[in-house]
């Protein structure tokens, strides 16, 4: 289970006395949201100027530009300016909390805990922050300390959709799946069009074995949100009609798969075992076939030990896929036993 969610501050909005046309279109710029490089054009202009030097403005203009840096997928960059914002303004929790966000992307999930700590010093009714350190504990295995910090979160916030999410998924981690669910479901009451929300909802009732509902979930999510994620809305879908005995129908989701995503060995992979279970053991082997040829050369060899440890395979194992290989493939696929994998 995945897709955690970081909430972000919007930008702060900086308010300037009026200006020449040219230092409040620098203004407009630096504040505007929809443009992230024109909001970074205008900020640097206004830094670069001078014109806020020795005021809280600096700061402002800073913290927009590592926002719009941020948006960019330039999270080393947007942790520059943030450094500098909270340097100019040291008690400004959104931007510790932002700062912790950018680290967070970056993997780097001990610092953005001690950011999300500052942040929360500072502002202890800030659930932002706790959703977010919730995350970064999350990412570091540390499920328990999160459902902590979640359990803030929606305390100080209890229409806070994202951090139940998000604790759904903690307890995800902890097997603890019909707790997930509960979180789950306040998560999509909340906000009916998250389609993450359905998926992860779907995962968890898999895990209890509940398939059937798990596919109307995932159908919902590929109703919200058709061509996202489509290893796992389709993905998992698929696997879910699979454990019902629903091969044709899991075939359908594999293709969808295979459709969006090309390159998807393991839906090749899958397929194969659908189309075996139906005893087309042809196009199994074929779907095996093109999974080698996605993985590369270098899994031929580990292919043909496995082939030869089921009896299929008699030739040298020396990497080279030839008829040999192609015959003992096509064996395994007519045999209940195994799989080339």
């Amino acid at each position: 289970m995945h897709f955690a969610i970081l909430s972000l501050a919007l930008l702060s909005g900086l308010v300037l006395a009026p200006a020449p046309a040219a230092r409040a279109d620098m203004v407009d710029d630096c504040e505007q949201e929809a443009d992230p490089d024109l909001t970074i054009d205008g900020c640097t202009a206004m830094i670069d100027s001078g014109i806020l030097a020795g005021t809280d403005l600096l700061a402002s203009a800073y913290y927009n530009r590592g926002v719009a840096y941020g948006k960019l997928g330039e999270h080393a960059r947007a942790i520059k300016d943030y450094d500098a914002a909270i340097r100019l303004n040291p008690e400004d929790a959104i931007a510790y909390t932002n700062r912790g966000n950018a680290y967070n992307r970056l993997g780097e999930h001990a610092r953005a805990i001690k950011d999300y700590d500052a942040a929360i010093r500072i502002g202890p009714e800030y659930a932002f922050a706790y959703n977010n350190r919730g995350i970064a504990y999350n990412r570091l295995g540390e499920p328990a300390r999160a459902i902590e910090d979640y359990d803030a979160a929606t305390r100080l916030n209890p229409e806070y959709a994202a951090a139940y999410h998000n604790r759904g998924l903690a307890y995800g981690k902890l097997g603890e799946y019909a707790r997930a669910i509960e979180d789950y479901d306040a998560a999509i009451r909340l906000d009916p069009e998250d389609a993450d929300a359905y998926y992860n909802r779907g995962n968890a009732y898999g895990d209890l074995g509940e398939h059937a509902r798990a596919i109307e979930d995932y159908d919902a999510a590929i109703r919200l949100n058709p061509e996202l994620f489509v290893d796992g809305y389709y993905y998992k879908r698929g696997n879910a009609y699979e454990r019902l005995g629903e091969y044709a129908r899991a075939i359908e989701d594999y293709d969808a798969v295979i459709r969006l995503s090309p390159g998807s060995a393991f839906a090749y992979l899958t397929r194969g075992l659908a189309h075996k279970a139906l005893g087309d053991f042809d196009r199994a082997a074929r779907d095996w076939e093109r999974m080698i040829e996605i993985e590369g050369a270098s899994k031929i060899r580990p292919l043909q030990n496995r082939l030869k440890d089921s009896g299929h395979f008699t030739g040298a194992v020396d990497g080279v896929y030839d008829d040999g290989t192609w015959a003992a493939l096509l064996a395994c696929a007519r045999d209940p036993d195994c799989a080339p994998y």
